[in-house]
């Protein structure tokens, strides 16, 4: 009886766990707009928009990888999660920025930040760095 109950939640938990949704998002933006989840960005020079790439940025060097300095957000998309009273925004950006131990041309990075806030506007939203990564091309 114990072990038919588990099966029967495990199987419930796998079904509605809120979660299993970002796996079938479809976390690769496509052109369709139809299946696509993610919404461009309308306004890149948007200060907001600029402040998260610095951030990126920022959160980059202190892993001491290589030193970056950022230059602009050219391009980025959002996705929303809601899961309530909490949601998440991932914005997945495409930035310019200059490597200090590679002189050269700005080069172009991607890379998803995760923003949680309550949707009760109670709390301030925190931003958590993804990862950021050359774009090759």
């Amino acid at each position: 009886m114990f072990s038919k109950l588990f099966l029967l939640l495990s199987l419930l938990l796998l079904i509605f766990n809120p979660l299993s949704c970002i796996a079938t998002a479809g976390l690769t933006p496509r052109n369709d707009s139809s299946i696509n989840p993610w919404t461009p960005i309308q306004n890149v020079r948007d200060p907001k928009m600029q402040n998260l790439g610095k951030f990126a940025v920022s959160e980059y060097d202190k892993t001491g990888a290589s030193h970056l300095i950022f230059v602009k957000v050219v391009n980025g998309s959002s996705l929303h999660l809601s899961f309530f009273p909490r949601a998440e925004i991932i914005w997945w950006l495409w930035l310019q920025a200059t490597n200090c131990s590679k002189p050269g041309p700005a080069r172009m990075y991607e890379t998803k930040l995760f923003e949680d806030y309550y949707q009760t506007g109670a709390r301030n939203s925190t931003i958590k760095f993804g990862f950021l990564r050359s774009v090759k091309g």
